[in-house]
């Protein structure tokens, strides 16, 4: 049998050793900034798209109506103009017997539509609408238009793809009314046509722990796209001393409010768990 003061002066040895290793386990602190890349975790801006010039040409082109669509993307995902006005350029007469005239209007102006996705896949639908009055030889006229894009943009295939639809109308002043509805195929296009604009698709995590009480862990982030665009998020969470986890629940706020986050640190205090949802589009990192 065993002396019991040798069982005793193992146990508290072994007791010492667990309590060196749980010690050793470093509470996460100051700035962590994790990088994410891969396709099936690409993060979005479209509104780095914003001021894609849209035309709308009317049957035989005898009427253009051109704008550009300047738009944000909030937190959930959605579109949102940017301003309730916009300049319309109005161009007429060109394959009439009439001189061509090039008129601007500030028009009323409108964006609808938002974006979803999951497993690297992003799916958007955007509408873009305009009406105001154009001064055409002495007399108003009224006009038009409609422009709607239903995108798949698919960063595993690297590809771009789906429909557009258009309609737009010219009236009034005594001159002929115009009207045009079109609609056809978008792509499919290399996604890294687009690069310069929404970048790679690929962002960065940075943690500010600004403050800790005991294993209660608290602070502020970040998530940078590569296209430059920030969300801002606040967070909460907990520091396990016998796993050395951290674990923690972000949310947005400002820009990102609607986008929200649970991220598990590591011992290391490296992201191993990435899951939620930033500005309408899901992510699932695990590594």
């Amino acid at each position: 049998m065993k002396n019991p003061k040798s069982i005793l002066s193992i146990a508290v040895m072994v007791s010492s050793m667990t309590l060196a290793l749980q010690t050793g386990l470093a509470q996460p602190s100051g700035l962590l900034t994790n990088a994410v890349t891969g396709a099936a975790n690409a993060l979005w801006d479209f509104s780095q798209l914003t001021n894609e010039l849209q035309n709308i040409y009317f049957s035989g082109k005898s009427v253009v109506i051109s704008y550009a669509d300047p738009y944000t993307q909030d937190g959930h995902g959605k579109f949102i103009a940017s301003a309730s006005k916009t300049t319309a350029t109005v161009i007429t007469g060109i394959s009439d017997d009439t001189p061509t005239t090039n008129e601007l209007a500030e028009a009323s102006y409108k964006v609808t539509g938002s974006v979803t996705s999951t497993k690297g896949v992003a799916k958007l639908v955007f509408t873009t609408s305009l009406s105001g009055a154009v001064e055409s030889n002495g007399k108003n006229r009224e006009f038009s238009s409609t422009t709607t894009f239903t995108i798949k943009v698919d960063a595993v295939a690297g590809q771009v793809s789906g429909r557009w639809a258009e309609s737009g109308r010219l009236s009034g002043g005594g001159g002929p009314t115009r009207s045009s509805t079109s609609s056809g195929l978008y792509g499919p296009y290399a996604l890294s046509d687009y690069q310069a604009e929404v970048g790679t698709g690929a962002w960065t995590l940075i943690l500010d722990f600004s403050s800790a009480s005991g294993k209660t862990l608290a602070g502020t982030a970040t998530v940078t796209l590569d296209s430059g665009t920030v969300y801002p998020f606040t967070f909460t969470g907990a520091f396990s001393s016998h796993t050395g986890e951290s674990k923690l629940n972000l949310k947005g706020v400002s820009g990102a409010v609607g986008s929200m986050l649970q991220v598990t640190l590591n011992s290391s205090n490296q992201a191993v768990f990435v899951s939620g949802r930033i500005a309408g589009q899901t992510v699932n990192l695990r590594q």
